[in-house]
């Protein structure tokens, strides 16, 4: 488990991973060409490379600089095996929003970070969970989502309110159709990847003590500051102002 940042002196090009690897994008412009991975990855989503995967996955430059920041888990192929005996983890590179997969990155992260005399036991026992969320994961359909599908995910990223309903009309197709696409190219309900990007987003900019607090929940779509503040606090396990405090 590593938290890595973006070298501003090297241009990443095609590579290969013997091992397989879980990566939550923390700061940065990060691209992937995992499938279902959108245009620019953030942290509402984890990609998972399985073993041997050959990419190209990189920091884009901001302003002439690369920069970035993301975190890793690296899994020997045994331990890719084991989730094999109980599942059928994804087989090429995909970008996973499982609740129960990104819960368990996101709580590596946290213990890699105030590593402890306890945390090889605790990390142990969440690889095992991340391991087990894999296995869960349905076999992806190895095609392209349709235009209507890609549309319905940029209005579903951008903080403008409205219903699933309303952005089923706005791609001309039935709500229920909308819900049961959505998962089956992108592992999610269309209702956890708005609830994940709103607070990717606002996670973000957190970062800049200049914005109010209320302006960010503004920003990301919520109805209010309280609003804003039980959806972060419920997700992060702490309240928006002390997560800006922490930040500092």
């Amino acid at each position: 488990m590593a938290h890595w940042e973006a070298d501003p002196n090297r241009t990443i090009g095609l590579h290969t991973h013997e091992d397989a690897h879980f990566i939550l994008p923390l700061r940065g412009v990060y691209r992937s060409t995992a499938s279902g991975a959108p245009e620019v990855c953030d942290r509402s989503i984890v990609i998972y490379n399985p073993p041997g995967t050959t990419h190209a996955d990189r920091f884009d430059p901001v302003a002439g600089r690369i920069e970035g920041q993301f975190f890793a888990v690296s899994m020997p192929v045994d331990r890719i095996q084991l989730a094999r005996t109980v599942g059928s983890p994804p087989t090429h590179p995909v970008a996973l929003r499982q609740p129960a997969v990104h819960a368990a990155v996101r709580r590596l992260a946290a213990e890699s970070a105030h590593w402890s005399a306890t945390s090889a036991l605790v990390a142990e026992g969440l690889c095992l969970e991340l391991l087990g969320a894999i296995a869960r994961c349905r076999p992806e359909t190895g095609r392209q989502p349709p235009g209507w599908l890609v549309r319905a995910r940029t209005l579903l990223q951008e903080s403008t309110p409205g219903s699933i309903e309303s952005v089923a009309g706005q791609v001309g197709v039935h709500p229920i159709h909308l819900a049961r696409t959505f998962r089956k190219y992108f592992n999610t309900s269309p209702g956890e990847f708005r609830r994940h990007a709103r607070l990717a987003r606002a996670e973000s900019l957190l970062q800049n003590r200049q914005v109010p607090i209320a302006e960010i929940a503004a920003r990301c779509g919520f109805s209010d500051q309280s609003h804003f503040t039980k959806a972060f606090t419920q997700h992060h396990g702490v309240a928006p102002g002390r997560y800006r405090k922490a930040l500092a």
